[in-house]
């Protein structure tokens, strides 16, 4: 093997770890949750992997609500950095949610 041969291998390798490196840390994980305050209660889907924007989830997750006729105000998508990131948040507004009065209905939905 040449040294021209092995060094366009190594820079191919160093750029394909680079490219899956970003592409890995450019992954957001969310949930998404909305309040029915006349009904006390709030919808939340399971936690989901995501690249798309925050206001197209937004706005898909009210789209399958309003479909299956359940009130809500405003959707919230928050998103965290990993998958146990957040599932610990949307544990926090589950508890946060129940110890409120509210009840918690688990929404089966990802993007």
């Amino acid at each position: 093997m040449t040294w021209r041969t092995l060094r366009t291998l190594l820079g191919s390798a160093v750029l394909f770890g680079g490219l899956h490196g970003a592409a890995a840390q450019g992954a957001e994980w969310r949930y998404c949750l909305a309040l029915s305050p006349a009904r006390h209660t709030v919808y939340m889907s399971a936690p989901f992997p995501n690249s798309e924007l925050m206001e197209t989830v937004e706005a898909e997750f009210g789209r399958v609500l309003d479909r299956a006729s359940l009130p809500h105000d405003s959707v919230q998508c928050p998103r965290g950095g990993d998958a146990q990131s957040i599932a610990a948040m949307k544990q926090q507004a589950m508890q946060f949610n129940q110890a409120s009065g509210n009840k918690v209905v688990q929404i089966n939905w990802r993007p």
